[in-house]
């Protein structure tokens, strides 16, 4: 093949690329709106939306634990329950039908969690819930509602993850979920141990994370420095009172606690510019008991709080901690050292090569006590050196658009 004309071939292919975005960056969105479908076409697909057997097909009931926080309080504390699948068009008059999912979701979750506490769900003033395209709105709960003015809305985070949505996600046996009122920049926070126990006067240590995303939209975790901590009563059920402690760098803090009782630890956080809460409150559970813990146990609870955060498109270099609750001490493993190594430094695959899932392994021991978890870790692949070209010539026109956009010929003198 000649190579002048591949050349001119690939030129010719960026520059369509580039041209093509560029018109659909200029076209009205509401070319992109589809519309509504007529309510006679609506009320149809109710009629054959056959309930039975959707609940037939739908897995079995799930137990999750479950919680709702708002920015600076929580509004009802963690609680482990059992979440079956029900049609939401007993709750809702959506117009999009795909905000009927035949799967259990965290508004389902979130529906069964108020009905618990006696709430009537129909009513807009306990739950009020917009349908989308991108699935069901979450607008207020209990009277506790996200603000346009203020940036604040209610976010979904599974498993330390911020969610797709409370329509749209499906739950599983073991998720833990949590609805948070949150300032839209806020990062979704969590401890690396979600359980700790503790003997009276004993330290231990907390490591504060929180799930965000790289400028290329991709989920990344990051350690959260200079978090105050909260903790609840003794016994308490959330945390409400600020302490002196607050993480360092590395997002860790030292905390003892003197009697014996269980203890909620949660964190806050402000903005640089202290005008926003820009963390999700975290959870921890401690116990502290005088009575010492035998090895095994040790080892068994420090397996059953150990986190990582969201693994589904890991991009940068994974935090792997060398301890863990209870004293316990952490190796790690890698399946493939050549995409994770052992210390969790991430080496991306090639483009062509396409993306690669490991293995990673914890071994979590103490004394003559261990045991091992593992964490399926998803590496994406690079991304296409062709289209990265041209998104590239892509922001150098968009950039020269926004430096030249209103400018007269003359104006162009002085560029």
């Amino acid at each position: 093949m000649n190579p002048k004309g591949k050349g001119r071939g690939r030129k010719k292919l960026l520059t369509g690329l580039l041209l093509m975005a560029l018109i659909l960056t200029a076209l009205p969105q509401a070319v992109f709106s589809a519309p509504a479908g007529p309510a006679a076409a609506q009320d149809a697909y109710r009629v054959n939306f056959d309930t039975e057997a959707v609940a037939a097909a739908a897995e079995p009931a799930v137990t999750i634990t479950m919680r709702l926080e708002g920015q600076d309080r929580t509004i009802m504390p963690r609680v482990e329950i059992s979440v079956p699948w029900f049609d939401l068009h007993d709750y809702f008059e959506f117009e999009d039908e795909s905000n009927y999912p035949a799967f259990i979701t965290p508004l389902h979750a979130l529906i069964r969690l108020l009905e618990m506490g006696g709430h009537d769900v129909r009513d807009s003033a306990v739950l009020d819930v917009t349908g989308s395209a991108f699935g069901a709105y979450l607008n207020s709960i209990l009277g506790v509602a996200g603000d346009s003015a203020d940036s604040t809305y209610w976010m979904e985070i599974l498993n330390d993850a911020s969610g797709m949505g409370a329509g749209v996600d499906e739950l599983r046996e073991g998720d833990d979920l949590v609805l948070s009122l949150a300032h839209f920049d806020a990062a979704a926070a969590f401890f690396t141990a979600g359980e700790v126990k503790a003997m009276p006067g004993e330290a231990f240590t907390l490591t504060l994370r929180a799930g965000t995303y790289d400028t290329d939209f991709m989920p990344v975790t990051e350690a959260v420095a200079g978090a105050t901590i909260l903790i609840s009563e003794k016994n308490g059920a959330a945390a409400t009172q600020p302490t002196e402690w607050v993480t360092d760098q590395e997002g860790r803090v030292s905390l003892t606690l003197n009697e014996t009782g269980s203890y909620v630890i949660s964190a806050v956080r402000l903005s640089p510019g202290g005008d926003y809460i820009d963390i999700t409150r975290p959870y921890c559970l401690v116990t502290v008991s005088a009575e010492a813990l035998s090895d095994a146990e040790s080892v068994a609870g420090a397996k059953a709080a150990l986190r990582l955060g969201d693994l589904s498109a890991v991009v940068s270099d994974l935090s792997l901690p060398a301890t863990g609750a209870n004293g316990t001490a952490i190796t790690w493993h890698s399946s493939d050292p050549a995409v994770i190594g052992h210390d969790g430094k991430v080496t991306r695959p090639s483009f062509a090569a396409g993306d690669a899932t490991v293995q990673l392994t914890a071994t979590i021991s103490k004394g003559t006590a261990s045991d091992t978890l593992v964490f399926t870790v998803t590496a994406p692949a690079l991304p296409d050196p062709l289209l990265a070209s041209a998104q590239t010539q892509l922001d150098q026109a968009r950039k020269y658009y926004d430096v030249t956009r209103g400018k007269t010929l003359n104006d162009f003198w002085d560029l």
